[in-house]
């Protein structure tokens, strides 16, 4: 086809140099404030208004095969033109016609139907209405599936991910509920010597001592909205399945925000292209994808960031850690395709992994996998005052996610120089101590407990 000739109408007819508008969603060096875009192809002349040019990049992406999708939008959040993404993503159907605005055309003569090149495949409504959910853990972790459980610092919600990958892993029921047992990666966006304790812990309390063979750990952060680590996701799971023969069931994202790539996890774009990715290994690989997440500073209002995340989730679950207690509730926030689970709460046990060259005992806190009644719900509540609130926040922004710790006078001045009144500086230490929201050693460091 020869390629389109663009117009502008308010330049006196002089037309702009000729491009190929299957190769580009929008034309390189074509001033923003033209009003109006005139294609002309075939000797019909379609006008598409300047202020469209974000549906015409949309438009044209609904035309793709609907497994290509993912593929070709990330691609384009990376900056690839839309000739060049149709390129990269294999096997595209050809569009019904060169502009995307297809019904803007005038009308057209009835179709041939040995010309007809692509219809999308229709079926009765009812069609499929005794399909039966297909999980890796029943009623709760769907097979092929997106989903998230999330909640605040230190509620535990790591460890009940690692306990539904061990799970998943063995083949072990959890809370009396069948489980369909594959191979699982886990993404350890934090690193750190947390995973493979608590992994063990798991292992010694559930599974005699020994080790989960088809559980993989991944150390650092993977980018979903790179097209590029999609592939390398993908190509893993391959290899796993080609050598082993156990299909990877399960991939953990621990935690987004270390899996976003320093997008703003509040701008939609941002999040469509992280779920454009997840998608996009959810449907090369059949494994279902849990995202680990973070609430925002209002806990009430549910996971951080841009709505797209839970719109986009087949489930979600919320952690929230049981006050003065080794335990979480877990509540099922939404599930896309059956009735939500009632709310559980799970208990946590602390085990000795081994003695370190001092002497010192190295442990583990590991989730039970049978869940009980929860307390009431007034019993869960968040760290108590305001000044105990401050204090955590001083304690987390000084030690942050790597670990460690930090003198407790530190964190006395940082508190003082906030115009906090530090007459109670000692029972708010005493108070969190007893949360085992921190641990102070006898040289009166502090340290937080290996609880997220």
């Amino acid at each position: 086809m020869a390629s389109d000739h663009i117009a502008d109408p308010n330049s006196n007819g002089t037309p702009t140099p000729d491009i190929d508008v299957n190769k580009q969603a929008w034309p390189q060096g074509l001033p923003m404030t033209r009003k109006t875009l005139v294609f002309t192809v075939d000797g019909q002349q379609v006008k598409i208004p300047a202020r469209d040019r974000g549906s015409v990049y949309h438009r044209w992406l609904a035309w793709l095969a609907p497994e290509k999708r993912a593929h070709a939008y990330s691609l384009m959040v990376e900056g690839m033109d839309c000739g060049e993404a149709f390129k990269a993503a294999e096997s595209f159907f050809k569009p019904l016609h060169p502009i995307i605005l297809r019904h803007q055309l005038p009308p057209q003569k009835p179709v041939n139907e040995n010309e007809i090149e692509y219809l999308f495949k229709l079926s009765n409504g009812s069609d499929g209405y005794d399909t039966q959910i297909k999980y890796l853990i029943k009623g709760a972790l769907p097979a092929n599936s997106f989903g998230m459980v999330y909640g605040a610092s230190g509620q535990f919600k790591s460890f009940h991910a690692v306990s539904w990958a061990c799970c998943v892993a063995s083949g072990k029921n959890w809370n009396g509920a069948r489980v369909e047992q594959g191979s699982v990666i886990y993404v350890v966006g934090e690193g750190g010597l947390g995973a493979p304790r608590r992994f063990r812990g798991w292992e010694v309390v559930h599974n005699h001592s020994e080790q989960l063979q088809h559980l993989y750990k991944l150390d650092g952060a993977i980018y979903p909205a790179d097209i590029r680590t999609c592939h390398a996701v993908v190509n893993t799971v391959n290899q796993i399945e080609l050598t082993t023969g156990v299909p990877v069931r399960l991939i953990v994202l621990d935690t987004l925000a270390r899996c976003f790539a320093g997008g703003d996890e509040n701008r939609a774009s941002d999040m469509g292209a992280f779920i454009a990715g997840c998608d996009h290994i959810k449907n090369k690989t059949g494994a279902t994808i849990l995202v680990v997440h973070h609430t925002g500073k209002d806990v009430a209002a549910g996971a951080r960031g841009s709505s797209a995340l839970k719109a986009a989730c087949d489930f979600e679950f919320s952690v929230k850690r049981i006050p003065d207690e080794l335990g979480f509730v877990l509540k099922h926030t939404k599930s896309k395709d059956s009735r939500e689970l009632a709310d559980r709460a799970y208990r946590l046990s602390e085990h000795v992994l081994f003695i370190d060259d001092d002497g010192d005992e190295e442990t583990t806190l590991v989730a039970s996998l049978i869940g009980e009644e929860p307390p009431e719900e007034q019993d869960i509540q968040d760290l108590g005052s305001d000044n105990h609130k401050a204090f955590m926040k001083a304690v987390h922004n000084a030690i942050g996610s790597s670990g460690g710790s930090i003198p407790v006078k530190f964190i006395r001045d940082d508190l003082k120089a906030q115009g906090l009144r530090m007459g109670d500086f000692a029972r708010w230490v005493g108070d969190l101590t007893r949360k085992k929201l921190i641990h102070v050693s006898d040289k009166g460091f502090i340290t937080l407990p290996d609880s997220d």
